[in-house]
């Protein structure tokens, strides 16, 4: 209104410093009421000829490079995956409030300023959102270390790294009185300058981010106080300068509250990091003002709010359609339902599922004769040809498990599996027994299947019993064997028909290695829905072109592809009969999505059967996701202290539902 005014004042670093507000506002208020100002003392540049005659001592050079005696520690935000090439001025700030007496008891408490207590905590929400207990921490000091710098106005504000270990099973009151001591020692060093502290630990600088840290802090202490004669005054603070840094926090003492004021770019992080980085903030924050005799794990709870979307949003949806009927029940249902319709292509052969079930049949009553069922394991091997879906499923239809072996594995290997697995009979195409010249127990060739005596068919397989036995690549020891029951593959195949549309018009290929577990992706599915497989030779297996003129000639809609040749495939191939192709066994370097049809990211351990994750690519991503749990599946990301990592933070991946597979054959542990 026209009885008030305002004045405002805009300062820029080069010439002075947030200290010295409070100076020039004092000398702004004597003036006004009428007072004459003091004489000049010293200025800046007195100041720096005093500091040239007085070299600043050794001790603060000692004290930093000791703090990073060990080097820098490694830790990261969960940023974006491709950083700019220039570190970014922030663009947005989040602002939220504390109320000031519950951290100021808390710090009194403890014996600690308000400072320490949130420069504490901030370390600590740090080490959580970077997965480790080893973090640095930028502080904004007044740099003026010096008694005879206090009163000049200048600039000699200046950032210190204060390198903060945060293990999670410590007590907080221990680790509040180590920071404490930390920065005790860091402000009698506070004129120490950054940039020697660059060159003395040699590290390598570049423009996309701050060498040292990532997370600068700046705390206003004191609230500036104006007293004017006959005229009611007040001081606000409005903005700081925003600098190139990845997170910049500033909290600012303001009567009862304090105020923070957290900055990022949004070109370096998506709004739900920071989001809930200042969330865990202010809810850790609160749980140390509160709670005793608390560690700094449980300090670190995740808010409620972020817990419960982990807990259930990550979640799959329930699925139990067919629950309680095994893959072998299914195909039987399949094969009275739709007898003459195709069920297996393999070169020249075709079977249609009335001879599947026959051949199947009759290798299922020969293995009961031999005195093989449930608990028995039968080994199958077999080339690329209809034997897969044979051996693998009259195996099953007697009611014991199989053991598929990949005839390109090296013989000790393969001697191996079929040792570990108490494996006594084989089932196996005559040309290869060369390859497991070590096996000395029974073989059942192949090309006798169809002349097998048909009687009496045995009880079959329940849902609890064990379906198949897959071994681990044995790159940090022996290989294992998992056990994946039928009920796993209940789960499974219910999923893989809901999630793609699985019909029994629709064509599948089984392109994956019989030995791998998309082999089982290829083939039972299919049986399951009335579906045709599609055997890929191998010596087609690395040709993308020619997959493609056999799809479109075959007309097939659906295909699992291993990650490169699968990328080849989406990169460079129309695709033109697909409805879906998916992808999994490494990482996907980014593409786009096709046109012609749906391309999916998997992802899964084989002790989860087969899949996790599944994630249909929409978009360009510059890290493509590995997307959300299958049916019946929870997966949550756990900290090195097994408690829930936030959203985006890495972290172990530990699965739970009807997938986990009953755990490695002969090795309860």
């Amino acid at each position: 209104g026209p009885e008030s005014g305002v004045l405002l004042l805009a300062f820029h670093h080069i010439l002075l410093d947030g200290s010295c507000v409070e100076i020039i506002i004092k000398d702004l208020q004597d003036l006004y009421n009428g007072k004459l100002l003091p004489p000049p003392g010293p200025d800046l540049f007195d100041w720096a000829v005093w500091r040239q005659e007085h070299p600043r001592k050794p001790e603060a050079e000692v004290f930093f490079m000791d703090m990073f005696r060990e080097g820098l520690p490694e830790y990261d935000m969960p940023s974006r995956p491709i950083r700019p090439e220039i570190l970014p001025i922030p663009n947005q700030t989040l602002e939220w409030t504390m109320d000031t007496k519950a951290i100021d008891d808390t710090a009194r408490h403890y014996g600690v300023t308000a400072y320490t207590l949130l420069m504490a905590v901030i370390g600590m929400v740090l080490g959580k959102y970077t997965a480790s207990e080893d973090v640095v921490v930028g502080s904004a000091m007044s740099g003026r270390a010096q008694a005879n710098s206090r009163s000049i106005v200048g600039m000699f504000a200046n950032t210190l790294p204060i390198r903060l270990k945060t293990p999670g099973t410590c007590d907080f009151a221990v680790y509040l009185a180590e920071v404490r001591d930390l920065l005790n020692e860091a402000t009698r060093y506070q004129d120490y300058p950054l940039h020697e502290l660059v060159r003395g630990l040699e590290l390598d600088r570049v423009p996309s981010r701050n060498p040292v840290y990532d997370l600068l802090v700046n705390y206003i202490s004191q609230e500036i106080l104006i007293d004017l004669d006959d005229v009611e005054a007040v001081y606000h603070h409005r903005t700081n300068q925003r600098l190139p840094i990845d997170l910049q926090l500033e909290i600012f003492r303001q009567g009862d509250c304090l105020r923070f004021e957290l900055s990022y770019s949004q070109a370096l992080y998506q709004d739900e990091i920071p989001v809930n980085f200042a969330d865990q903030l202010r809810v850790s924050l609160e749980r140390v003002c509160t709670g005793t005799e608390l560690s700094l794990m449980d300090a670190l709870e995740l808010p409620e709010k972020q817990r419960r979307r982990i807990l259930e949003d990550f979640a799959g949806q329930e699925n139990n359609e067919a629950r309680g009927l095994t893959v072998v029940a299914q195909f039987i249902q399949q094969a009275r339902r739709q007898p003459d319709h195709p069920a297996v292509r393999s070169t020249d052969t075709l079977l249609n599922y009335k001879d599947l079930d026959d051949l199947t049949d009759r290798l299922a009553c020969e293995l009961s004769r031999r005195g093989l069922g449930q608990g028995d394991c039968v080994g199958v091997l077999v080339d690329r040809n209809e034997m897969m879906p044979i051996g693998g499923l009259g195996v099953l239809k007697s009611g014991a498990a199989y053991l598929p072996l990949d005839p390109s594995y090296p013989a000790d290997r393969l001697e191996f599996m079929l040792q570990d697995a108490g494996v006594r009979l084989l089932v196996a195409d005559k040309s290869l027994c060369e390859v497991i010249p070590g096996y000395d127990g029974d073989i059942l060739f192949t090309d006798e299947i169809s002349s097998l005596i048909l009687d009496q068919l045995p009880q079959g397989p329940g849902e609890a019993d064990l379906f198949v036995i897959l071994y681990t690549s044995g790159t940090t020891g022996k290989p294992k064997g998992v056990c994946i029951h039928h009920d796993n593959m209940t789960h499974f195949c219910a999923w893989y028909r809901r999630y793609y549309g699985l019909v029994e018009t629709d064509s599948m290929a089984a392109y994956a290695s019989f030995g791998f577990d998309a082999c089982l992706m290829d083939i039972y599915p299919a049986l399951t829905a009335g579906a045709m497989i599609h055997i890929i030779p191998e010596e087609m297996r690395l040709d993308v072109e020619a997959i493609d003129r056999y799809f479109t000639d075959q007309e097939v809609t659906l295909a699992f592809m291993t990650t490169q040749l699968g990328r080849q495939f989406a990169e460079n191939i129309k695709g033109s009969s697909l409805r879906h192709l998916s992808t999994g066994g490494e990482t996907l370097a980014p593409l786009g999505p096709s046109t012609a049809y749906s391309f999916h990211n998997l992802y899964g351990p084989t002790e989860r059967t087969i899949l996790t994750t599944a994630f249909p690519i929409d978009r360009l991503y510059d890290r493509v996701p590995i997307g959300k749990p299958v049916d019946n599946t929870r997966i949550y990301i756990l900290d090195s202290h097994k408690r829930l990592a936030p959203i985006g933070v890495a972290g172990e991946l530990c699965i739970a539902g009807r997938g986990v597979a009953r755990g490695y054959l002969g090795r309860p542990e």
